[in-house]
């Protein structure tokens, strides 16, 4: 009993200053960290980059677990170089080329079913009835005449993104506090006739791979021109109009060519087919056919050379941590 009492006064002193270790140095670091997980908010940044690239999840879960896998392998079986060494420099110019190489193979699988797609036979407007489809032709009013709320200008559709910068007002690190995408149908024709375009959220790629094709107006809350629809936007959002963000608008106007990828059906009392998601997703391209398969087949390049320097970034990890 004697032992138990002189222990407990020790065993109180311990946790109290453990208690003060945690406070003192664990905890600043959990609020800086929360902080800055709150003001960039990753979840939504991931988001908008993988609405601009079409990036899907299923794209990066393959590619992100072999590079979890070949960096467990590396840390859990091998050991990290020493600093200064050649192996170390190895090491860590590996890792960075896995990384890379991960991100390339994201950016490929994104892209392989849209361009494989466009490399065969472009489907008629005219006698499409259902199935995944693939057309090109140039965009029109469908029964409801839009405008971009930020340059009210005629819009098919449009995308509206508020962002804010980490740093300089010209320059840093972009945050993106609200993204909203008008879903409005649209008509689509070409030399045989007509279908209906619905788009959804993220399905119109205003980003590439015709960005010259995209007309875009940029304001602020201080241009009285844009205030009106400035507080509506931040009305819907849940914004202060008065913070300062930079509005942005991309929208898709009459008489523009593009191409669409998407999923064909046709009901009996449907004048025209209609196409959105389905079998095959709904994508909506910039540009005519040739030159969307052009630009899509680049990134397709680009994105497997990444992927094969990865393969060497974890060849080199593994041999350099002693896996190998």
């Amino acid at each position: 009993m004697r032992s138990t009492i002189e222990h407990r006064p020790v065993t109180a002193v311990a946790w109290v200053l453990l208690a003060a270790l945690l406070v003192l140095f664990v905890l600043p670091f959990l609020l800086v960290g929360g902080a800055l997980w709150w003001y960039l908010r990753p979840g939504r940044l991931l988001k908008q980059v993988g609405r601009e690239n079409a990036i899907r999840r299923r794209d990066a879960v393959g590619p992100g677990l072999l590079v979890a896998a070949v960096l467990a392998a590396a840390l859990l079986f091998g050991t990290v170089p020493a600093e200064d060494t050649l192996a170390s420099t190895v090491f860590w110019l590996s890792a960075v080329a896995l990384a890379l190489g991960g991100m390339g193979a994201v950016r490929a699988l994104s892209r392989f079913g849209e361009y494989r797609a466009l490399s065969g036979r472009l489907d008629a407007a005219g006698t499409v009835e259902s199935g995944p489809a693939v057309f090109s032709g140039t965009a029109r009013v469908h029964e409801e005449r839009n405008r971009g709320p930020l340059s009210d200008e005629p819009a098919l559709c449009y995308a509206v993104t508020a962002v804010d910068l980490l740093g300089a007002r010209d320059a840093g690190f972009p945050r993106i506090r609200h993204h909203e995408q008008s879903g409005h149908p649209f008509a689509l024709e070409d030399d045989t006739g007509t279908v209906v375009v619905e788009p959804t959220d993220a399905s119109v790629q205003f980003w590439e791979p015709n960005r010259q094709l995209v007309p875009e107006t940029t304001a602020q809350p201080g241009d009285d021109g844009q205030r009106a629809a400035i507080d509506d936007i931040c009305g819907e959002a849940g914004l202060n109009p008065d913070s300062a963000l930079t509005y942005r608008e991309r929208r898709l106007v009459p008489g523009t060519d593009v191409t669409v990828l998407g999923t064909a059906r046709r009901a009996p009392t449907d004048r025209y087919a209609r196409v959105g998601d389905g079998t095959q997703r709904l994508v909506v391209f910039f540009g005519d056919a040739e030159t969307v398969r052009d630009a899509l087949g680049d990134r397709l390049r680009h994105g497997t050379a990444l992927a094969a320097l990865g393969v060497g970034g974890a060849v080199g990890m593994l041999l350099s941590a002693g896996v190998l």
